[in-house]
């Protein structure tokens, strides 16, 4: 019983229930984990902020809801474009933080023009 509530608990601060991503908290641990990681294996780590353009107005406009439904689809979509190992985090409001190790940039030619 304990055990389960444990589990429960770390899944609600490990992924973010708007959106299914990471959650703020945990894709900051995993950049924390991911910079050792790569300074420790010699490999560069692409780091992408994305924040909404104009989703306040969106919110104002059409109400929370509307603007829920708007991050849960810009979240999906960038589940489904990115490579399997991204680490994609939702840091709130209308920001996502997408972290990419070298190996799995070579499945992301498609990227280069960020």
């Amino acid at each position: 019983r304990y055990r389960s509530a444990l589990d429960a608990a770390s899944k609600y601060i490990e992924v973010d229930e708007l959106t299914g991503l990471l959650s703020r908290y945990y894709v900051q641990h995993k950049l924390s984990e991911l910079l050792v990681y790569c300074q420790e294996e010699n490999k560069k780590l692409a780091t992408f902020v994305l924040d909404l353009d104009h989703f306040k107005t969106i919110n104002e406009a059409f109400g929370h809801e509307l603007g829920d439904k708007l991050i849960v689809e810009v979240s999906r979509r960038l589940s489904n474009v990115l490579p399997k190992n991204a680490v994609i985090g939702y840091l709130g409001g209308d920001a996502f933080l997408i972290l990419i190790v070298q190996d799995d940039l070579k499945e992301c030619e498609h990227l280069d023009c960020l």
